[in-house]
């Protein structure tokens, strides 16, 4: 997995160093409403004419938020609290939800989700001056049957740590269990967090190694049966 600038869930670099020490935390707390979802799963409201995007949080939703940068785009926030969930808002199907980045809707119920999926696409064909219209509705596909993942990994002193990384962050969320992938895929990993893998050995069948120390790619392939 390359090791890119990190990113928050609506997609903008998270500062470091130098950059952070510049760029101030509004740091007030404020209650809003959510309106929208972003493209990239965050909540949207509005406060003082600018977006305000809160992850975690879905259409419906009243909240308390932190608002954290303030950029041309909008502010970043934290939720703080969820004071009134939505009708629509749907418990997540997996324990890891919320550190672990590998989903950002899991809150919201399925008929929202599809709607929204279908928007983001007509949307992308609208303002390129193409027909919305042709798209049809999602096909949804059910829980726990992706059949391919890209983990990272990271070699420590107890053991190895593999999953997804964490929102924002390199930092890896060590998986016991996940919503979206196969259980076949899920039981390839170490039974045991921090388990230690065989030197040299593939991670799984058909997958590939590439270093043996700090953070390695993990390819993992399900084998298919016709």
């Amino acid at each position: 997995m390359a090791r890119g600038k990190p990113r928050s869930q609506h997609g903008r670099p998270v500062a470091r160093g130098r950059a952070a020490r510049e760029r101030r935390d509004d740091g007030r707390e404020v209650d809003l409403v959510i309106t929208d979802l972003g493209d990239r799963g965050d909540g949207i409201a509005a406060f003082e004419g600018m977006p305000v995007f809160v992850p975690g949080a879905g259409p419906g939703d009243r909240v308390r938020v932190r608002l954290a940068e303030r950029t041309a785009h909008g502010f970043a926030s934290q939720i703080l609290e969820l004071v009134v969930p939505a009708p629509d808002r749907a418990p997540p199907r997996c324990p890891h939800y919320g550190p672990c980045g590998g989903c950002s809707v899991q809150h919201i119920a399925d008929p929202v989700y599809r709607e929204w999926k279908q928007r983001r696409v007509a949307d992308a064909l609208g303002r390129r001056g193409l027909d919305p219209s042709v798209v049809e509705p999602l096909v949804a596909t059910p829980p726990r049957s992706r059949r391919r993942a890209t983990f990272a990994a990271r070699r420590t002193g107890g053991g190895v740590v593999i999953g997804f990384n964490e929102a924002g962050s390199h930092r890896i969320v060590d998986l016991e269990a996940c919503a979206v992938l196969s259980p076949e895929l899920v039981g390839l990993l170490p039974e045991e967090p921090g388990a230690q893998l065989p030197e040299g050995a593939p991670i799984t069948p058909g997958g590939r190694r590439e270093a043996s120390e700090g953070l390695v790619t993990a390819c993992v392939r399900s084998v298919v049966q016709d």
